[in-house]
């Protein structure tokens, strides 16, 4: 199946003939002002040791975080960046995905040996946040791993693809 380097749901559809449950709109926190709260993480962290960051492990970052109720959520999940897919993945609890791992960068998670894709998907979300683009979490709940590897095989979401050029 020929697909577009920026694949949707209905490409998604045509692949699997699932329909993925929407989850949540993706917002980065904001600050007094009203603008999108940036940091750097890795200028808090003491490198003592010379560590070196990652590819995407210099930021900027955001926070943000999904609501609460998500918490028993298990299956592949998929970013959308104005309705296109960027990024799937599978996980066994979606708040802990969402909210300690890409919602939230530690100094630690820039260096290498640590996370780079934590990295990658907050500051992706950043940028697109930052250029008002509406950034939305679907589920297929319960699909396994292999779902996942499927779409990134066939659709090739644009972060997932970056990321592996890094690995």
């Amino acid at each position: 199946m020929a697909v577009s380097n920026e694949p949707t749901l209905q490409d998604l559809f045509q692949l699997l003939r699932v329909t993925p449950e929407l989850i949540w709109t993706i917002e980065p926190d904001h600050n007094s002002r009203g603008g999108i709260t940036v940091f750097n993480p890795w200028e808090r962290f003491p490198n003592r040791t010379g560590l070196m960051l990652h590819a995407w492990g210099e930021g900027p970052f955001c926070r943000f975080k999904i609501p609460g109720r998500f918490r028993d959520k298990s299956g592949v999940y998929l970013i959308l960046v104005n309705g296109k897919i960027v990024f799937s993945g599978w996980c066994k609890n979606l708040v802990h995905r969402m909210n300690q791992n890409y919602g939230t960068i530690s100094p630690r998670k820039c260096y290498d040996g640590s996370e780079p894709e934590n990295c990658l998907v907050n500051n992706r979300i950043l940028y697109a946040a930052q250029d008002k683009k509406k950034i939305t979490l679907y589920m297929l709940p319960g699909a396994g791993p292999e779902i996942s590897e499927s779409i990134i095989t066939r659709l090739s979401p644009r972060w997932n693809m970056d990321l592996e050029e890094y690995q």
